[in-house]
């Protein structure tokens, strides 16, 4: 089923690593025996990632178990920062120049300008 959506969401960039049914035969068990520790969850985290790949080549194994096992953006959120208020400052302008960035996810941006708010609230 995994081979069937990756070969979905990249088409000839993943299938055509698998040139024969005896490659893809291989590929499939390595694939299934590298993953195998991996919670359906985690498994849906990476193909939704894989929505969102950017390279010009779809995701290898080693890139997948990656994508699988990276934190998701509400975990991943950075502590408050320290409560003394010199620092506190410091800290904000931090996550400001942080929110700013024009690369940055929208996810993680969003999450940001939570913690942003959430520091105005408490410090205002």
């Amino acid at each position: 089923m995994l081979f069937i959506v990756l070969g979905q969401i990249f088409f000839e960039k993943f299938t055509g690593r698998f040139p024969t049914d005896q490659v893809l035969l291989m590929g499939k068990r390595l694939w299934q025996k590298q993953l195998a520790d991996l919670s359906d969850e985690q498994i849906e985290r990476g193909i939704d990632k894989c929505r969102d790949w950017k390279d010009d080549f779809a995701p290898d194994l080693s890139d997948f178990r990656a994508l699988c096992i990276s934190v998701p953006y509400h975990v991943n959120a950075l502590p408050p920062p320290p409560v003394k208020q010199g620092r506190l400052i410091s800290a904000k302008k931090s996550w400001e120049k942080l929110a700013a960035n024009p690369r940055l996810d929208g996810n993680l941006k969003a999450s940001i300008n939570k913690i942003l708010q959430r520091y105005e609230t408490k410090h205002n």
